[in-house]
């Protein structure tokens, strides 16, 4: 059923499947050769997070606009709880086509440096991060407030990201520092997806409460 789930999400957003794919694509390719210090990082974070949330802003947008249709799916055999897990699924799913992509740039087009493991595992880290403060607040207060609220951040971490970037690049100290690339990509990916989950059990006690009548 999770799978029903998820795939009925990407169906909803399938008119912006356009869209969906040039931003992972053309963020890296437009960021990450500018002569910038870290300018492959700052690219791919950005197309990552811009892919993530855009894509569950469209599905939410669409939920919103069809409200009886969500009754009618907790009305179904699928358990609230599983309607969260599915939206809690599009962040590995989107963060791994968004990391296949920037292989496949970084291999063919020249300036564009390929990134190491860690890269990879903080980048999800982030939007895990992100994705598990942003649900809670979205099924707590609705489309139309968080989507003013969620706004905000995105632009100001365009503009702040590649200064964090440039002043991480002259402090010396790297928690990360003499631990196999291997093994802190794994820790990176496991705290990632703890977060993930204690989210997802916070967004599926608040939806349980919610009237959808």
């Amino acid at each position: 059923m999770l799978y029903h789930l998820i795939k009925k999400d990407f169906i909803l957003v399938k008119k912006y499947l356009p869209m969906m794919i040039g931003i992972p694509a053309l963020i890296p390719l437009y960021v990450g050769t500018r002569p910038i210090g870290g300018a492959a990082l700052i690219g791919f974070t950005l197309s990552s997070v811009y892919t993530l949330f855009m894509t569950v802003q469209y599905i939410f947008l669409k939920e919103s606009q069809s409200p009886k249709a969500l009754s009618l799916l907790c009305a179904a055999p699928y358990p609230r709880w599983l309607l969260v897990a599915a939206k809690y699924c599009l962040v590995p799913i989107l963060h791994l086509a968004c990391c296949l992509v920037f292989l496949a740039e970084s291999l063919m087009v020249p300036g564009l440096a390929a990134l190491p493991m860690q890269a990879y595992a903080s980048v999800l880290f982030a939007d895990s991060l992100f994705f598990s403060i942003y649900m809670p607040l979205q099924y707590k207060l609705g489309f139309e407030r968080v989507k003013l609220l969620l706004l905000l951040p995105i632009i100001a971490m365009s503009w702040l990201f590649p200064l964090l970037v440039k002043v991480s690049t002259q402090i010396r100290w790297n928690p990360l520092a003499g631990i196999p690339a291997w093994a802190s990509s794994i820790a990176l990916t496991a705290v990632s997806f703890a977060v993930l989950a204690v989210s997802a059990l916070v967004s599926i006690r608040i939806f349980g409460r919610k009237d959808l009548a």
